[in-house]
């Protein structure tokens, strides 16, 4: 939640300066959070107690999705980021 917060105040920060910095910031904000919220989506489970009752075959299952997931969400994080900069300014 605070990744988030912290991305929307840096769309907001280069809503008002419009500096190159401030776009960097708001990009590596949005990859970092969507990162976090792949294995949330995908390694949650399959990491639960030390990955003490997740077998081999279902952990590699879950790191195949893990990068998957990490790769889409990236994508779609960072184009929503484009969007909303272009936008705003």
């Amino acid at each position: 939640m605070v990744l988030l917060v912290a991305t929307v105040a840096a769309v907001v920060w280069h809503a008002k300066d419009g500096k190159t910095l401030s776009a960097l910031v708001s990009f590596a904000l949005a990859a970092l959070c969507a990162w976090r919220f792949s294995f949330h989506a995908t390694m949650w489970d399959a990491t639960e107690y030390g990955g003490a009752y997740t077998s081999e075959a279902e952990m590699g299952n879950a790191r195949k999705r893990y990068r998957v997931w990490s790769v889409a969400t990236c994508v779609i994080a960072l184009g929503a980021i484009a969007a909303c900069l272009l936008l705003l300014g």
